[in-house]
């Protein structure tokens, strides 16, 4: 498996779309944030898990944290776009984020049939109970610690 090195003109059409925190950042250390990219865009164009990483950028966990991180955030939106002369690796990153953002979709129906709650989105807060049930769960609470009204065995 060969490592994605970026020429100087893809990494600089990529450092200036990305968002302006990101390119002060990427222009102050660009080894390590090249290192990333190029780690990211090894795993999308040769469709390997992430398990399977060996990069100079650190483990393969931080890589993969870190590109959910920027999948989030829509940042791989604006290097595919910086990427989109080389079709193939464009296409390719392009794939790989839709794939973790369904796969996000899935796990927050998931978890929002789990909970009952009706939430498709994993980060949004449970909804607060409705005021009865918490009202009639306190209520039957009380009323079981309450030595008068406990049942005798």
């Amino acid at each position: 498996m060969t490592e994605i090195e970026l020429s100087e003109q893809q990494w600089l059409r990529i450092v200036a779309q990305l968002p302006p925190l990101l390119q002060v950042r990427a222009r102050s250390s660009p080894k390590s944030y090249r290192r990333f990219i190029e780690a990211v865009l090894q795993v999308v164009a040769a469709e390997m898990p992430w398990k399977k990483l060996k990069t100079r950028s650190g483990s393969w966990r931080t890589v993969y944290v870190r590109f959910i991180r920027w999948a989030d955030d829509d940042i791989w939106d604006r290097v595919a776009q910086a990427l989109r002369p080389d079709n193939r690796l464009a296409a390719a990153l392009e794939l790989r984020v839709a794939d973790h953002r369904r796969a996000r979709l899935r796990r927050g129906a998931r978890e929002a049939r789990a909970h009952g709650d009706g939430r498709t989105d994993p980060q949004a807060p449970r909804p607060a109970p409705a005021i009865d049930e918490v009202g009639a769960s306190r209520a039957s609470q009380l009323v079981s610690d309450d030595p008068i009204h406990r049942q005798k065995p």
